[in-house]
């Protein structure tokens, strides 16, 4: 007897496919009554369409189920897969570091509970509806809608894993994997914490006071003027954790970029529907980014544009940039950091120097200083100029006299002469 094409799933009251070549007349009816709606709306499209093995990338149709499972109808009304073009460059790149392993010690796909791209999709849903209950409680939830009993505890941990990084994008990797995170900083989720808890953990707010001159912001902080002035260098992370990392020896700034996910998260949290993020944290890296990549600023447009990122173009904006630290409760620590260290540092350098325009009487007191020591060399070159020049004409002078004084004497002596006396 074949085994059937479709295997209920009871928590999205639907039908889920794992053996795509299987006879689709195989598939049984959901288990709704006529007229009624599945309870998930967001996962009916999964209902009627064969999963794709994540042994392979994910097809056009299933980006488009992953688009709408994850950011919901923010999807559609953000761009659709064009907009969100970015984003799954970043999902295929981590579906190929899945495949990377060279034994079996290092093959992530090995043995997971999840098997295909619309499994994790399951499991995405499963989390946003359970975001309060611990990881262990999570799993039996998730073993519960995936139908693969016989797989040990492991196999759904790093099913879940992996949903993490590819939704929320929070580099969680079980510690078999601690070295393939391509060199971002991984986080492991404790058993008895919620998944609240967690991702909470993961952006503190900052509870110490700042003084009135602390609290304010340079308008020249920007990432484009520490590149430049600074000798800062930006890189780009794919964790969102990562964020506003700063490499005080190599001075690396970490940045992440992706602001359309972001924007798409926090719309659908507004709607009631967003993922366990807390939308704080969303707005405010939007905010971030905001600030140190500002649309209208020439520097940073030239910036990004060599460095292949247009994150900056993506609306809608604040009105006006917010210059407070207060404003930042889950980034204050690390905008503080980047702002005392790079930004307020010295200028290392006399191209830096020349360039500087953050310390506006430093700038023009180098300038000045830089003109007079200018005039003052001109003047001495001049001098040295006209003393030479005047040495020069007075050993011309005594040469001359020494010169008509030779002839004087030698006209002398001629004179003397019997053989040059006239006879009369």
């Amino acid at each position: 007897m074949r085994a059937p094409y479709w295997v209920y799933h009871p928590l999205m009251q639907g039908y889920h496919n794992p053996t795509p070549n299987r006879d689709p007349a195989l598939r049984p009816q959901p288990e709704y009554n006529e007229g009624e709606s599945p309870k998930f709306p967001a996962f009916s499209h999964l209902l009627m369409t064969p999963s794709q093995s994540l042994a392979k990338l994910p097809d056009e149709e299933t980006k488009q189920r992953i688009g709408r499972a994850f950011f919901g109808s923010a999807f559609e009304q953000g761009g659709g897969l064009d907009a969100f073009e970015y984003y799954f460059n970043y999902y295929e790149e981590e579906i190929d570091w899945l495949q990377g392993g060279v034994t079996p010690e290092t093959d992530q796909l090995a043995g997971l509970a999840a098997q295909t791209h619309d499994d994790l999709l399951i499991i995405a849903n499963v989390l946003r509806k359970n975001a309060d209950c611990k990881r262990s409680e999570i799993r039996a939830k998730v073993r519960e809608s995936n139908g693969r009993n016989d797989r040990e505890d492991w196999a759904f941990d790093r099913s879940i894993d992996i949903t993490i990084r590819l939704w929320l994008q929070i580099n969680i990797r079980d510690t078999l994997f601690r070295d393939t995170g391509k060199g971002v900083p991984d986080v492991q989720w404790d058993e008895l914490q919620t998944l609240t808890e967690f991702l909470s953990s993961l952006f503190p707010v900052a509870e110490w006071e700042l003084g009135a001159k602390e609290r304010r912001l340079d308008p020249y902080f920007t990432g484009a003027n520490m590149v430049e002035f600074c000798d800062l260098k930006i890189d780009w992370t794919t964790s969102l954790e990562d964020h506003l990392r700063l490499d005080r020896v190599k001075k690396v700034l970490w940045v992440f970029p992706y602001k359309r996910n972001l924007q798409a998260l926090l719309s659908e949290a507004d709607n009631g529907h967003g993922s366990p993020l807390p939308a704080t944290v969303l707005k405010e890296t939007i905010q971030t980014l905001d600030l140190l990549f500002p649309f209208w600023d020439e520097r940073t447009k030239e910036f990004l544009r060599n460095e292949g990122q247009y994150f900056h173009e993506i609306g809608p904006f604040e009105q006006g940039r917010t210059l407070h630290l207060l404003d930042f409760a889950h980034w204050k620590d690390r905008l503080l950091e980047v702002y005392e260290e790079v930004y307020q540092s010295p200028p290392a350098s006399w191209k830096q120097l020349r360039k500087d325009r953050r310390n506006p009487q430093q700038f023009w007191t180098f300038w000045i200083a830089l003109v007079i020591l200018g005039l003052t060399l001109v003047s001495t070159i001049t001098g040295i100029v006209s003393m030479a020049t005047g040495i020069v004409q007075m050993n011309t002078a005594l040469e001359a006299t020494r010169q008509q004084a030779q002839d004087q004497q030698r006209g002398q002596v001629n004179c003397r002469c019997p053989g040059f006396q006239r006879t009369g």
